[in-house]
């Protein structure tokens, strides 16, 4: 399957795909003990976007969801 690139271009109006991760749902993303990156299904799906999508990926990681909200609302 092709992705067309205005698909590209609304996930990714600047060229790099970026994922808010909310670290408060540690089933969803949590942090490696050992390294200290993020880590879990939430990054996994991003990842595989991204690669899908053949664009670099930005993780933008949160300790809540209202940081995430915040960020957003704020255009960051």
């Amino acid at each position: 399957m092709t992705v067309v690139s205005s698909v590209v271009q609304a996930f990714a109006p600047t060229g790099t795909l970026r994922a808010s991760i909310n670290l408060g749902n540690p089933i969803l993303a949590n942090r490696d003990a050992s390294t200290g990156e993020p880590v879990g299904v939430s990054i996994d799906l991003a990842r595989a976007l991204a690669e899908r999508l053949g664009l670099p990926l930005e993780l933008m990681v949160f300790d809540k969801a209202a940081q995430s909200v915040d960020a957003v609302k704020n255009g960051a």
